[in-house]
């Protein structure tokens, strides 16, 4: 099994792409972290996935909150010692409509999750994790009009967090010099990058 007594923490974890990634690293051998928004949530994932009271520890928090995610990393560290795995998944859908008529409160309710959440996540795991560290994010970010507005914004805003997170630590591995190298082409070439926009005009 691949991940055999590897500690992994997924947010987000009592449904969707969250829930199936707890279902897919325990299945590997992981020791899973469900972290998300209600305990009733959590504890009915687990029951679903059937988890070995060994294997998983549930934690409810709000991404947002800063108290939040340090008590999730710090309670994760405490029963297993450390963590090899973080999956930053926790987000929310914003609302489909013209810019004019997008309400301000939903607008900061993704942000906050979305952006303020997965920036929290990657603060308090880098010393703990220094292993692989995964964020979610929305085609919007690369491709405007696909997608809500707070997608858009939040996804733009996430990779220039993630140059910056990766460059403080681009020396730690030869794994991380080769992502952030994929990541730097990535930004130059997609279609608002500045090689995007030379090649279009080429064409």
């Amino acid at each position: 099994m691949r991940f055999e007594n590897k500690v992994v923490v997924i947010t987000g974890a009592a449904g969707g792409i969250g829930k199936e990634a707890v279902r897919r690293f325990a299945a590997e051998g992981a020791k899973v972290v469900l972290v998300d928004l209600k305990e009733e949530a959590l504890r009915q994932t687990a029951a679903d996935l059937n988890l070995k009271e060994d294997g998983f520890l549930s934690v409810a928090a709000d991404v947002s909150v800063e108290k939040d995610v340090q008590n999730y990393v710090d309670r994760t560290v405490a029963k297993f010692g450390r963590i090899d795995v973080f999956f930053n998944n926790a987000g929310i859908e914003g609302v489909i409509v013209p810019i004019t008529d997008y309400p301000i409160e939903k607008f900061d309710a993704v942000i906050g999750v979305n952006l303020r959440g997965a920036f929290l996540g990657m603060k308090y795991m880098a010393y703990p994790t220094m292993g692989w560290i995964t964020n979610k994010a929305y085609i919007a970010a690369v491709i405007g009009g696909l997608g809500s507005l707070p997608g858009a914004v939040i996804g733009g805003l996430l990779l220039g967090v993630l140059e910056s997170f990766v460059s403080v630590y681009i020396m730690s591995t030869l794994r991380d010099v080769f992502s952030f190298s994929i990541l730097i082409a990535f930004l130059l070439f997609r279609p608002s990058g500045l090689f995007g926009r030379y090649l279009e005009e080429k064409v």
